[in-house]
């Protein structure tokens, strides 16, 4: 994986190329543990693996990819320091609906969300 920050906005953008394919993920903090996520879903195999910096040095490894996909980066409210945190899915944001349309119908997919979904997240 390559890294780098932007500097006019501090995100943090990682690189890396998967049978043949480019995939990137940006953000404000944690960039590599949600690019891990997108390999692992793409079927990457469990492998170690190393963050290499702008100027060509690793940065950071680990022994593996998917343990890396389950982590990712807390920002406490209180000014603390960042903590690496266990990765889950964000309920609130699974299924928000679309926008209304400009003429006041709601859009598609906000009728049901799928079966699969547990009634927790789907409320």
């Amino acid at each position: 994986m390559k890294c780098r920050q932007v500097p006019k906005t501090g995100q943090d953008v990682a690189e890396a190329e998967f049978n043949g394919q480019t995939f990137s993920a940006t953000t404000r903090h944690g960039a590599t543990m949600k690019l891990a996520r997108t390999l692992v879903e793409a079927g990457a195999a469990d492998q170690p693996w190393q963050v290499i910096g702008p100027d060509g040095r690793i940065r950071f490894h680990g022994p593996s990819l998917h343990r890396l996909a389950k982590l990712t980066i807390a920002e406490p409210d209180s000014g603390e320091c960042f903590k690496i945190v266990p990765w889950a899915p964000r309920p609130d944001t699974l299924f928000r609906p679309p926008p209304a349309s400009p003429d006041g119908a709601d859009g598609p997919a906000a009728a049901t969300p799928p079966a699969e979904v547990p009634e927790a997240l789907a409320a």
